[in-house]
């Protein structure tokens, strides 16, 4: 007598719920025959047309899930390998959708977003699996829009990825696909000043002064740098040379001074523009200007 496998319900059952979760949304599931640890691929429609948006889904079903004392999460354990390949060698978005038949309910999760399961890969722990936390506010369909985010920040992830692992000359031969270099230009110019900018903003923290300052003149001073970028440079020199003189213990009467002569430099800055910019500018000022008077008085 042929017996069915109680897990073979079980997965169909999770199927069932799945499909029943993202199909009435218009989208389109296509599944995997041969599972080689991607059981589908999912077309997003909106309004009956397709968007451009694709991603991957590894279904993992359960009659009894394990839930967490709290209920925030569910644990699911994964194949330490399967784990590396979905977090960090897929150039698509995957995500680990969970089935809790129970409950009758269906869960997602971004392992490509999941910094702290990242970083226990990276480490090379001794273990064959690993335990990955579903959390229970990522259900389907209530949470379609916030997946379809979080698909997007992946692409723009495996992006930077693939860009950061590029040589030069494989770099340099993909312009030629690329139309509009100037466009580009400018906007490499811009993402790579927001990095510069995180890092004088380390270098605050950690209160090497001299570096965050260097780096954020750098910035200022270039005339290949958007206003915006050059302004928060500049602003970010004032707030370098505040923290400074607070940790050398220098009279509290100058310290006003410093934001005001920081005001000034932006406003000078902006006189052309952008107004948004001069509006912040001149609020530093007379703010700047009540503190003085604050510490004269």
């Amino acid at each position: 007598m042929i017996q069915k496998f109680k897990q073979q319900d079980i997965d169909r059952e999770g199927q069932r719920l799945l499909r029943e979760s993202l199909e009435p949304l218009g989208w389109v599931l296509t599944e995997f025959k041969e599972d080689y640890g991607i059981d589908y691929d999912v077309q997003v429609f909106a309004d009956g047309s397709a968007t451009g948006l694709w991603f991957k889904i590894q279904l993992k079903s359960s009659a009894s899930s394990s839930h967490s004392t709290d209920g925030s999460f569910i644990s699911v354990q994964l194949d330490i390998d399967h784990a590396k390949h979905y977090a960090l060698e897929l150039k698509e978005p995957l995500f680990l959708i969970h089935a809790d038949l129970q409950l009758k309910k269906v869960y997602w999760h971004a392992l490509q977003l999941d910094n702290e399961l990242v970083r226990k890969i990276m480490s090379g722990i001794p273990a064959s699996t690993i335990t990955v936390r579903i959390p229970i506010s990522n259900s389907i369909p209530d949470t379609a829009a916030a997946l379809l985010q979080a698909s997007e920040k992946i692409s723009i992830v495996l992006a930077n990825r693939s860009l950061a692992g590029s040589s030069l000359s494989s770099f340099a031969e993909s312009l030629k696909y690329q139309p509009g270099e100037d466009k580009l230009r400018e906007e490499f110019q811009h993402k790579n000043d927001l990095l510069k900018l995180r890092k004088i903003h380390e270098f605050l923290i950690l209160r090497q002064y001299s570096e965050a300052r260097a780096r954020a003149l750098a910035i200022s001073s270039d005339p290949d740098a958007s206003i915006e970028n050059r302004f928060w440079a500049a602003q970010k020199t004032g707030t370098i040379n505040w923290s400074e003189a607070v940790s050398k213990d220098r009279p509290q009467v100058e310290l006003p001074l410093i934001y005001l002569r920081n005001a000034k430099d932006l406003q000078a800055l902006t006189k052309s523009g952008p107004p948004h910019l001069k509006f912040f500018a001149l609020t530093m000022r007379k703010a700047a200007e009540l503190d003085q008077l604050t510490m004269n008085n």
